[in-house]
């Protein structure tokens, strides 16, 4: 008899207590999404196109600083949302393919991402 109350007691300790039950409103701590950056150059700057699973993710709202990385020299050039999922940054030289770059953008959802880049 006592084995039988034992046995009842545990079982209704275990179902009755917290955590015993999954429950689908539980707040579930999701990766963020992985952007990609790819650094393009072209005949008055820069763009930088921003990617996440393959596709295209929105810069509207989005603000950055590119760091272009020449030599021993470091310059900041600031990024503007350009069009889908661009990033524009506009230099006075024309940049060359190989060039070392860093770019810091903070999307309209407030996701920050950091990466260094060479041009292609």
């Amino acid at each position: 008899m006592k084995k039988i109350m034992l046995t009842l007691a545990t079982l209704l300790l275990v179902s009755g207590g917290p955590g015993a039950w999954a429950h689908t409103d539980h707040d579930h701590d999701e990766a963020p999404d992985q952007i990609k950056l790819e650094l393009k150059v072209g005949k008055t700057g820069a763009t930088v196109y921003a990617k996440s699973a393959g596709k295209n993710y929105a810069t509207a709202g989005a603000t950055g600083v590119l760091t272009i990385m020449t030599g021993n020299t470091k310059t900041d050039v600031a990024l503007q949302p350009g069009a889908d999922n661009t990033m524009i940054a506009k230099t006075e030289v024309p940049l060359a393919a190989g060039t070392r770059a860093q770019a810091s953008i903070t999307f309209a959802n407030k996701n920050t991402v950091k990466a260094e880049l060479v041009a292609k």
